[in-house]
This record gives structure tokens, C-alpha cells and sequence, in this order.
């Protein structure tokens, strides 16, 4: 079954009364009524001095961006999938690791949500460091942004692991490209992780790892996952992006 297309007294901010009761005169109740009718016989048929052409495309520009959905070219839809082919599986370095997941995701990384529980101080966070340190080493245009919900995040601890493999600008040019937001609510993580695909925000260089350290922090009392022997155990999660 079709959906009932949006009656044009129904938008918000509204029309303009005296311009809806006109418009319906004329069969024009729906926002695709609207949008599909020539501007110029609509101006015609309207009372005389009722509207300007002006504020008619304004009020047409305000119904189709609120009907419609949003508009994607086809250059832009190619363009993006060359960028997913030019990123490259992300990979931890941990040969037995990369073997497990690979198995279990068909060889294809990208797109996916890994998991990472244990008890704490079990070395969640030092795993997930270890894979996005791995990655922006061997990845050198890509970037990585770490979400962490509890600030027990150290600068130290990030210096120390990328020196430990690196020293000078190159240690430097991986830390430049992992970013880290703190954020201690759900909404604000939702926020966050949706402004990476917001247009007026371009990534350069590109997130491909989003990392949220901790889940339970967020969650607390709600989250639903147990560990096999029952017990509810501390979550880290990183998000690879396409």
C-alpha cells in the first residue's frame, strides 16, 4: 500500500493559509501536487497579487527540501565507491586474530562492529589501541577517532605505545591522525558518530575507525550482554567504517 503523501497544511514552519485555501482551489492539496506544477501556470492562475514568483519558489524550496529525500549525484556515488576500494581491509597485525576475523567476515573488514569484552584491566583498551595504532601505521591517509566515555584515556599511554614501535615524526604523524572526543552520555555519542557522514563536515583525512571506549559506561544498568558464565562484563567496540 502507496502512503498518503503529506497534505500541504501539515508543514512545519507552515504555509501561508491564504496560499494553501488557493492552492487547493486549484487541486493542489499534497506536497507532490506542489512540487510537480509549473511555477509559471501556477502564477497564473493565482489571485492576482496574492504572491510574488519570488516567495512561490521559496515556499515550493521549502515543501520539496522537507518532502523529498536528500539528492546524491552519480559522480559522488562513484567517487565514494573508489574510496572504499583504496582503503584496504584494516587489518590488527595479530596474525591469529587477523585469521579469525577474516574467517568470519569473508575476508571483508570494512563495515563491520567488533566486540571486545572481558573483565577490567583485562587489556580492552590496550587491544583496541594496539589495532588503530597498527592500522594508521600501515594506512598513512586515514585517520581514526576514539570516542572515550569514561576520561581515563591518558596522553602518556598513547605516547607510549606509539613510541614504542616509532620515534620522532613518525610517531607524530600517527598520533596526529587519531582523534579523540570525551563523551559521557548516549545522546552525545549518537551526535558524534553522526556527524562523520555529515556533508558540511568533510573528512580529511578520512575516519575509518571509530573506536567507543566504553559501552558500559553508557549503558550501565541496561546493558543486556553477559559474558558464558554469567556475569556482565565491561564492553569496548570498534565501528570500521566503510
Amino acid at each position: 500500500m502507496n502512503p498518503t503523501p503529506p497534505a500541504l497544511s501539515t508543514f512545519v514552519p507552515p504555509l501561508p493559509e491564504a496560499l494553501v485555501a488557493n492552492l487547493a482551489t486549484l487541486g493542489i492539496k499534497t506536497a507532490p501536487d506542489l512540487i510537480f506544477a509549473p511555477l509559471a501556470t501556477l502564477m497564473r492562475q493565482l489571485p492576482p497579487g496574492s504572491i510574488t514568483y519570488a516567495e512561490l519558489m521559496q515556499h515550493v524550496a521549502h515543501v520539496t527540501e522537507a518532502f523529498a529525500g536528500p539528492v546524491i549525484t552519480g559522480d559522488k556515488l562513484l567517487a565514494e565507491a573508489d574510496s572504499r576500494v583504496q582503503l584496504g581491509s584494516v587489518q590488527s597485525g595479530l596474525p591469529a586474530l587477523d585469521a579469525l576475523l577474516d574467517h568470519n567476515s569473508g575476508g571483508e573488514s570494512s563495515g563491520r562492529v567488533v566486540e571486545i569484552s572481558g573483565s577490567g584491566g583485562s587489556g580492552k583498551t590496550a587491544l583496541a589501541l594496539h589495532i588503530v595504532l597498527n592500522h594508521l601505521e600501515s594506512h598513512q591517509p586515514n585517520a581514526a577517532l576514539w570516542i572515550d566515555t569514561t576520561g581515563d584515556l591518558a596522553p602518556a599511554r598513547l605516547t607510549a605505545l606509539a613510541s614504542h614501535s616509532h620515534e620522532g615524526p613518525a610517531a607524530e604523524d600517527i598520533l596526529s591522525r587519531l582523534n579523540i572526543v570525551s563523551v559521557f552520555d548516549i545522546e552525545a555519542v549518537v551526535r558524534t558518530i553522526e556527524a562523520l557522514d555529515s556533508d558540511s563536515a568533510p573528512q580529511v583525512p578520512r575516519f575509518r575507525i571509530v573506536v567507543l571506549d566504553t559501552v558500559t559506561a553508557l549503558l550501565g544498568p541496561r546493558l543486556s550482554g553477559l559474558s558464558s558464565q554469567g556475569s556482565r562484563m565491561p564492553l569496548t567496540r570498534l565501528l570500521i567504517g566503510h
